[in-house]
């Protein structure tokens, strides 16, 4: 877990260097995510959807196909 958070700071502190919209914030977390969960060979986890600095808060949402979340094991 410390691993991951991280990883995820220096993708924020390069979004923040960047001068990135949130939007891009997001992506470059996921990304960051998605690396992670490949690396455990499973990428069913949730994905960041916003952030909202004023508040300190993240809303995430989970990984879907069809509208439904990803199962970890199986098929839709």
């Amino acid at each position: 877990m410390a691993e991951v958070r991280l990883v995820i700071a220096e993708a924020i502190r390069e979004a923040e260097a960047a001068d990135s919209p949130d939007a891009e914030w997001c992506e470059r977390v996921n990304l960051v995510l998605d690396r992670s969960e490949m690396s455990l060979h499973a990428a069913v986890g949730p994905r960041l959807a916003a952030i909202d600095d004023a508040a300190g808060t993240a809303v995430m949402m989970h990984r879907s196909e069809a509208g439904r979340p990803l199962r970890a094991f199986g098929g839709q």
